[in-house]
């Protein structure tokens, strides 16, 4: 079952327990049944958002290895090289990343060509 049909089998049965005497067996073993489903209803829901949002920044915010976005990346590499700052540094603080993260988008833009190759820890001259 998917997590919305959990959510409408919960529903149904909280709807269904009108029919039994109040305080008996039956109403306590279908409200235990429809706890169950709606537990599994959010947990449903929490794994979903879970894999749909996985987090490559400080703030949780995903940025997709397109080429739009290692256009970025290198732009805001290339400007931080030519006013002699800290390049990956500039990159992780322009998109709110973690230096790690900053560092394999610059290793993807040089290998999809948009950087020069450089010796790790000197800049290219």
């Amino acid at each position: 079952m998917t997590g919305p049909e959990h959510y409408r089998e919960a529903e149904l049965l909280l709807e269904s327990i009108a029919e039994f005497e109040s305080g008996s067996k039956e109403e306590a073993s279908r409200l235990a049944e429809a706890q169950v489903h709606a537990t599994l209803a959010i947990a449903a829901a929490v794994g979903l958002a879970t894999k749909e949002v996985p987090k490559t920044s400080r703030t949780g915010k995903r940025h997709r290895l397109t080429r739009e976005h290692l256009e970025a990346v290198a732009s805001v590499y290339t400007e931080a090289l030519a006013e002699g700052e800290p390049p990956t540094r500039a990159v992780a603080d322009h998109f709110d990343a973690t230096h790690s993260t900053a560092a394999k988008w610059v290793t993807h833009a040089r290998k999809a060509g948009l950087l020069s190759v450089t010796t790790p820890g000197r800049s290219a001259s």
